[in-house]
């Protein structure tokens, strides 16, 4: 197994293990889409990747890009990464949404339309 397989195996368990930790650090919300939302969200922002510049065929965690163009590049360009971190962010709050909605209030309205 490769180093770069190696590191994308630990990003990948990081970003669980954070999405995990979130998840039990907000156990106790009563606001059950907020808890999904912030879980989901985390763990995407963790794991998206984005092709790196300069090298062919690598990529890397999109935030991970974006802070290194923005920050410790003279002529960085983050436009890219970020372009991926924020579409990807949306389509998974989107989806987290719809799902809360179709699963859980759709639920709930049918079982307090049927007593």
């Amino acid at each position: 197994m490769s180093h770069y397989n190696i590191a994308w195996i630990v990003v990948g368990v990081c970003g669980l293990l954070g999405g995990a930790i979130t998840y039990h650090l907000l156990r106790r919300t009563s606001w059950h889409l907020l808890r999904m939302l912030c879980v989901a969200l985390l763990v995407t922002v963790f794991v998206v990747p984005a092709p790196v510049p300069g090298y062919e065929g690598m990529v890397a965690p999109a935030f991970v890009i974006a802070i290194f163009e923005s920050f410790f590049q003279t002529d960085g360009k983050p436009a890219a990464s970020l372009r991926i971190l924020g579409l990807a962010l949306l389509c998974v709050g989107a989806i987290c949404s719809l799902s809360y909605y179709f699963f859980v209030l759709k639920k709930r309205n049918k079982a307090s339309s049927s007593d």
